[in-house]
């Protein structure tokens, strides 16, 4: 009457067409499952190859390409315009009454500063190798940066001279 199931025992006709259908669609899922496992695994395998391609390899350099010690024998200074500024600013001077042409300076003041008050503003670039801080005159200050020679001069702003003031009264009104 009916045929032997391998779940059951005896299934009828309408059963085991049922049970060939679940086990197709078992072996469907099966299938896709292994298919986007298979698809993953490519893709990472594609990625890490491109990640390794890309990546410059780390290895220590050649002796060719290492350089021996490097020694300096003059110390360089940049900036040096700015060094400049920043004394004079440490000096009291605005930066309306500097007026740079090339590798020259000049400050314009109200009243000279006195001399020990320019060496004083300017003692911190004498610490450093490189600068050689010079007072040739009251009003002259020679620096040699990088074996650059800068002059600075202060000059006194003249006070503009007072002229006279005439006052013409004239009377006309008379004796009436």
């Amino acid at each position: 009457m009916g045929s032997t199931c391998s779940r059951h025992g005896r299934c009828s006709t309408g059963l085991r067409r049922q049970h060939e259908k679940e086990e197709k669609e078992k072996n469907t899922n099966t299938i896709l499952i292994t298919a986007v496992i298979g698809v993953l695994i490519a893709a990472i395998i594609i990625v890490t190859g491109i990640i390794l391609l890309t990546e410059k390899p780390h290895r220590p350099p050649e002796k060719s390409e290492l350089s021996g010690r490097v020694t300096i024998t003059k110390p360089i200074m940049k900036g040096e315009e700015l060094l400049i500024k920043g004394c004079l600013f440490d000096l009291g001077v605005h930066k309306d009454l500097v007026r740079i042409t090339g590798r020259t300076i000049e400050v314009t003041m109200a009243k000279l500063p006195d001399p020990s008050h320019i060496e004083e503003a300017f003692v911190g670039l004498r610490k450093i190798e490189a600068v050689d801080v010079t007072l040739k005159e009251p009003t002259r200050l020679t620096l040699s940066i990088n074996e650059k020679e800068w002059n600075i001069f202060f000059r006194v702003l003249k006070a503009p001279e007072k002229m006279a003031k005439v006052a013409i009264i004239i009377d006309d009104m008379g004796l009436d």
